[in-house]
């Protein structure tokens, strides 16, 4: 088993304001929670966290899916004035596909890093799928 770094730079955030919700802010989920959360209206943001590689598969708590089908989710949302979240929305990073460059990560020692433009064709966030033109993997 290795533990393989993973860093997650999103570009051009669609801003505070997605129709009547505001201030937005985009977060890591991790299981049922969140964390590393960000206003929207930076010009970048970035998620750091570590993933195990195990047999060309990726697991751990901030891995869904199954083998073969493995992403990981950011979500979506404002805070109401007691603090709570009212979430509207998840961005879903697939991991699958990107095993070669994971092992080439793991075994140089580098992280797995992905660039995501989180603005999505419509002007708010980049909700469902990321799609290949909206993401480039490297290792660094």
């Amino acid at each position: 088993m290795s533990a393989l770094e993973v860093r997650l730079i999103g570009t051009n955030l669609p801003g505070t304001r997605v129709g009547e919700s505001q201030p937005v802010h985009v977060a890591l989920e991790r299981g049922k929670e969140f964390e590393s959360v960000h206003r929207a209206d930076l010009s970048e943001v970035r998620f750091d966290f570590t993933v195990r590689f195990v047999d060309q598969d990726f697991r751990g708590p901030y891995v869904t899916g199954k083998r073969g089908d493995r992403f990981i989710r950011l979500r979506w949302g404002v805070p109401d004035e007691n603090g709570e979240w009212a979430w509207f929305g998840r961005t879903k990073v697939h991991l699958s596909g990107q095993e070669r460059l994971a092992t080439e990560a793991v075994e140089s020692g580098l992280r797995l890093e992905a660039t995501v433009d989180l603005t999505g064709d419509r002007g708010g966030p980049r909700l469902a799928t990321v799609k290949d033109d909206a993401i480039t993997w490297r290792t660094g």
